[in-house]
């Protein structure tokens, strides 16, 4: 208990170090969670990160987001019924397209101006969207889910697990799918990488896993989004991690080549979550 106290306090201590703002808005009748840290650096660009799949803004390592603030404005953006109680209407609109219009909508009610977007994972889906609807500067997508010319699923299924018995165990599924290598012992010094690591901030009700999974695999079986991503003309960093245990990277890298302005860089010894295991590389590729 006094471990886990000390860990906590020691996060909270970093929280204010970061001068990270935590803010909820309404737009567009909605409530939007975001996190804000501005840079010290008067000409400062405007970058939003979008989460993935079954996470919330505290799911971000510390020292990439520490790292971009440097010399970005950032925002930690979180979806609809994130830290807030999921209603019927909102699971009804969990959709890629959804999820993507109310980025815009954020970006066109806080005023940003020229913003990049950084979309790891199913983050990377609806930053895609995103920018058919707003102009965006850079679409840095980690990792991500995108849709294929054949329709063809380019995530894996989840790995299965014995019944989980406690939240350590619950992490340590978590890391090992993301993290390249990761080992249980590694556990306490991961977490202190968390924005928030209480399992109630960084993780979203089942309601919401449930109606974002279902969103995401509708959008990878429609054709729609494939002929949308071949005509996007927003330019784009595809990071892939070259030990992605989560999207299949032969399959993502091949349906990038049609894309009309993309860059493809592969990090090596890294999963799925590669700005985890190589923050540093990752927030200087982000310009």
């Amino acid at each position: 208990m006094k471990k886990t106290s000390l860990l906590l306090l020691t996060i909270i201590g970093n929280l204010y170090a970061l001068d990270i703002q935590d803010n909820q808005i309404m737009v567009e009748s909605k409530p939007v969670h975001y996190y804000q840290i501005m840079s010290a650096k008067p000409s400062a660009s405007n970058v939003i990160l979008l989460t993935g799949y079954a996470t919330t803004a505290n799911f971000w390592n510390r020292q990439f987001v520490e790292c971009l603030a440097q010399k970005h404005n950032v925002y930690l953006y979180d979806y609809a019924g994130i830290n807030q109680t999921l209603t019927n209407q909102t699971a009804r609109e969990s959709t890629i397209a959804a999820m993507a219009q109310d980025v815009n909508n954020f970006v066109k009610a806080q005023k940003i101006n020229n913003p990049t977007l950084v979309g790891w994972s199913m983050g990377g889906a609806v930053a895609l969207n995103a920018s058919l609807d707003h102009k965006y500067q850079h679409l840095y997508l980690i990792s991500p889910v995108i849709p294929t010319k054949n329709a063809e699923l380019s995530v894996y299924p989840f790995k299965e697990h014995a019944p989980f018995t406690s939240e350590s165990s619950i992490y340590n599924y978590v890391f090992s799918n993301n993290i390249y290598g990761y080992e249980s012992s590694e556990l306490n010094k991961m977490l202190t990488s968390f924005i928030d690591p209480q399992m109630s901030k960084l993780f979203p009700a089942n309601e919401t896993m449930v109606a974002q999974g279902s969103a995401l695999h509708k959008w990878q079986t429609e054709s729609i989004n494939y002929t949308q991503f071949i005509h996007n003309h927003t330019p784009a960093t595809f990071i892939v991690g070259q030990n992605d245990q989560v999207v299949n990277v032969p399959l993502i890298t091949k349906a990038i080549q049609a894309y009309p302005q993309h860059k493809i860089i592969e990090i090596k010894n890294t999963g799925h979550a590669v700005n985890w295991q190589d923050p540093q590389q990752v927030c200087q590729i982000i310009k």
